[in-house]
């Protein structure tokens, strides 16, 4: 392989060493790194809901600051988001969609259940006012029978019963 052959193969990232390193054995070895980075995203993914989990329930037995109070209503939207399989985007927005109107009613009553905060406050979090939540409120409260095993799920990812 002449000098220029291969600093073009180590400029595109292909660069594999001629005397040993065939292209399956490279390829193994991409693919073995590719899974270990894999595992690597799995298990930092793994610890910040760990994370979450203890800090929702620590917070659910102790008087909120205003940071823990953001941080738990975060992990319960992105909680609620995954479970209802929208975003946390579409969650904050004014989406009208029925799964996202679902999946928001769900987040605003279990951060009013988790954290005991009022409304106004709830409100300013999720950028609306007091009494849109309290509508909201009294919609899950109606549809809640419907979904006991979503609910149940949610409670499962925030580490707290019911």
């Amino acid at each position: 392989m002449d000098a220029e052959a291969a600093l073009a193969q180590w400029l595109d990232g292909k660069f594999f060493l001629v005397g040993g390193t065939d292209r399956n054995e490279a390829d193994r070895l991409e693919q073995e790194n590719a899974a270990r980075e894999e595992a690597e995203r799995l298990q930092i993914a793994e610890a910040q809901a760990e994370r979450d989990r203890e800090a929702v329930q620590r917070m659910a037995s102790n008087p909120l600051t205003k940071a823990d109070r953001k941080q738990m209503f975060d992990a319960i939207v992105l909680a609620v988001a995954s479970v209802h399989a929208v975003s946390v985007k579409e969650i904050m927005m004014r989406d009208r969609r029925y799964p996202v109107q679902l999946a928001r009613k769900h987040a605003i009553a279990l951060m009013r259940e988790l954290s005991n905060a009022s409304l106004p406050a709830i409100g300013r979090y999720m950028g609306r006012d007091h009494s849109t939540l309290s509508h909201s409120l009294q919609s899950w409260e109606r549809l809640q029978p419907e979904y006991t095993d979503v609910d149940a799920e949610v409670r499962a990812l925030l580490g707290v019963a019911r």
